[in-house]
């Protein structure tokens, strides 16, 4: 999900997309507006959050797959899963 909150963003996705396309990896990619969460004063964090997490349930229902698995630093570790 690219929620567009840093310049980076368009660079990243656009490295991941390509990064996909040469290994032959699915991708899915969903662009966030979240002008409106920043107008009504809501907290960005929770309702992006939210918002990514409900776009997982969709793409697990479109794939019909038993997991998602996520991952936000490259020292993650796999044992917390």
């Amino acid at each position: 999900m690219n929620h567009g909150l840093r310049h980076q963003s368009v660079e990243e996705e656009q490295f991941l997309k390509d990064y996909c396309r040469a290994h032959h990896i699915e991708l899915y990619v969903k662009h966030l507006d979240l002008s409106q969460i920043v107008e009504k004063g809501n907290s960005i964090q929770h309702e992006a959050r939210q918002r990514r997490y409900d776009w997982f349930g969709e793409i697990i229902q479109k794939i019909d797959a038993d997991a998602l698995l996520t991952a936000h630093h490259l020292d993650d570790q796999l044992e917390t899963i």
